[in-house]
């Protein structure tokens, strides 16, 4: 029986990287974090991994492996050296959620939860229509959020913490 769950998953061509439903997985989650410690940490403009890594409590070799991707998509440039590290290769207000989580979860597209591929019984189809629904929203969301909120609330953050030290 669990065969032929991994088939039928397999032939509709379904998970991360594939296109299909939204999936958030730790890779994104980490990307946007990283996006917004280096946009937040900016005077410095190049930050090493190991600091960023260090902060979140995230393994740096897997943070490594998502910064290598969001280099690839253009999100970040790498420097080599004694002195190397990452920066952001654009202002952090023009990285939006929905950019660097597409990095890893692939392009969203309608899938229908029929067969795979785009639905061929649209107008007669209410889930696949309440679904496009909702992940119309949830890609507006998506595209409202950039790299800016996070470094704004880890500023937030900071700050509070700092005031909390003193006393």
């Amino acid at each position: 029986m669990k065969k032929d769950k991994e088939k039928a998953k397999k032939k509709r061509g379904r998970g991360p990287g594939r296109g299909g439903p939204m999936q958030v997985t730790a890779s994104s989650g980490y990307a946007i974090h990283g996006l917004g410690y280096l946009a937040w940490k900016k005077a410095r403009k190049v930050i090493f991994l190991s600091e960023i890594a260090e902060y979140f409590a995230i393994p740096t070799s897997y943070l490594a492996k998502v910064f290598q991707a969001l280099a690839r998509a253009g999100l970040v440039v790498s420097y080599r050296g004694a002195k190397g590290g990452y920066a952001l290769a654009r202002e952090a207000g023009e990285i939006t959620f929905r950019a660097v989580i597409e990095v890893f979860e692939g392009p969203v597209s309608e899938v229908c939860t029929l067969n795979s591929g785009p639905c061929t019984k649209r107008m007669a189809c209410t889930v696949s229509r309440r679904l496009a629904e909702a992940q119309r929203s949830f890609l507006e969301a998506l595209s409202k959020y950039t790299i800016t909120d996070i470094a704004q609330e880890l500023a937030r953050a900071d700050a509070a913490a700092r005031r909390a030290a003193r006393g």
